[in-house]
């Protein structure tokens, strides 16, 4: 495809960007700068006003990457979607058409798991720590012996006056060898059944913990909900980012749920407590 800046209307500081032969308007989610300008040392273009403008052949292939990135629409007008980094796009055109195709595989994968969470509750933390201890993507990792896939989850909102605006813009990278792994091995004995009862926590999405949660969209709000949020942020803290107090945060957080909680509900909390005391 031909990339050109038309720069005939220089005086008047505005440009054109084209992308291809023959021009169709340039999507407005595809802006630059909100269409002002591009920010660059060799060109002049920083201040400039640029229109964009495609061939149809390139608007209906960056319309199928939308929709093949579309994660899930939450509250109204408010949308998920998953790219692949700009670090993955430029390895990617260089890659051949098989390792494409596992890269996809594994967006794919990780777009399901994002789904299943955002329609539960909004909370990013959550969302990108259940990525991050997925067993099946790290799986999928194992088996295309691929180290890492790194992506960005944009969050977009209809404005009232009819264009989207990028809310949120979060780097995503998933290891095949989990972050926290040196951490773990440092500081439990069985490394990999912390791994897996930490990932059990997301996969029982009937438990009282994910209960309290989602009890914030209710006008009935459990009593523990703020300590059970917490209690995953601290997993987060622990999972992603590498920080060890988050695990202790965890527990203490569970165990105030445990104390808050009056019915056959506590039993539950203290056998969640129990099932990390040997680890």
């Amino acid at each position: 495809w031909k990339i050109d800046i038309n720069d005939n209307k220089k005086k008047s500081g505005k440009y054109e960007l084209k992308i291809g032969n023959d021009r169709v308007t340039g999507l407005q989610i595809f802006g630059c700068d909100r269409f002002s300008g591009f920010t660059s040392l060799e060109t002049d273009y920083t201040t400039s006003q640029v229109t964009i403008y495609t061939s149809p052949e390139v608007a209906l292939v960056l319309l199928l990457g939308i929709a093949s990135s579309f994660v899930v629409s939450v509250e109204e007008n408010v949308y998920y979607f998953l790219f692949f980094s700009p670090e993955e796009v430029v390895k990617l055109h260089m890659c051949s058409r098989d390792v494409i195709e596992k890269y996809f595989l594994i967006k794919d994968k990780a777009i399901e798991v994002l789904r299943n969470v955002y329609s539960r509750t909004p909370v990013n933390e959550i969302a990108i720590t259940e990525l991050a201890l997925s067993l099946e993507l790290q799986s999928l990792l194992n088996m295309h012996n691929l180290d890492k896939i790194s992506f960005t989850l944009f969050k977009i909102s209809l404005e009232k006056s009819n264009y989207y605006k990028i809310y949120e813009e979060i780097p995503i990278t998933i290891y095949r060898r989990s972050q926290f792994r040196d951490i773990a091995e440092r500081y439990f004995r069985n490394p990999d059944e912390l791994i897996k009862r930490l990932s059990n926590i997301f996969e029982k999405k009937n438990s009282k913990l994910w209960d309290a949660i989602l009890s914030f969209n209710r006008s009935n709000k459990a009593d523990e909900a703020d300590n059970a949020l917490n209690a995953l942020q601290g997993i987060y803290r622990f999972v992603v980012l590498g920080d060890a107090q988050g695990y202790y945060r965890f527990m203490r957080e569970v165990f105030n749920c445990y104390k808050k909680r009056k019915d056959e509900g506590k039993e539950e909390y203290k056998r969640l407590l129990g099932d990390f005391r040997w680890l």
